[in-house]
């Protein structure tokens, strides 16, 4: 992306990658952070790389985290967070809707925020 001067980058990961400085404890994220660890941690191994890729990139980025994904087409709006600080679910749609945000209104640039359904 550097190379063919794209300046910015929105990218979808995991609570698996922390926000170190933001971050809370939370119970159910370890738990499932474990899962991934034990049983896919080929997949955890990609997720933390390419997170630390991005962020010490020169790239305009946001890092937007997920836990868990609906295909709700229930006319909700999202959230955004910190880990133990919100919700687990977030609808495919609500997804979209983030992504057109933040490319309109650049409010997550160089942050890591956990969006969730509401």
């Amino acid at each position: 992306m550097e190379q063919k001067d794209v300046k910015r980058l929105i990218a979808l990961s995991t609570t698996s990658f922390p926000d170190k400085q933001n971050d809370k404890f939370s119970f159910i994220s370890s738990l499932l952070i474990t899962g991934i660890k034990c049983f896919q941690n080929q997949a955890y191994q990609e997720i933390v790389g390419s997170g630390e890729a991005i962020t010490t990139s020169n790239l305009d980025w946001t890092i937007f985290r997920v836990y868990l994904l609906t295909n709700s087409t229930a006319d909700t709006n999202w959230k955004a967070g910190h880990v133990g600080t919100h919700g687990l679910f977030i609808s495919r749609k609500d997804i979209a809707k983030f992504c057109i945000d933040e490319v309109e209104n650049n409010e997550f640039a160089k942050k890591m925020p956990v969006i969730y359904s509401e």
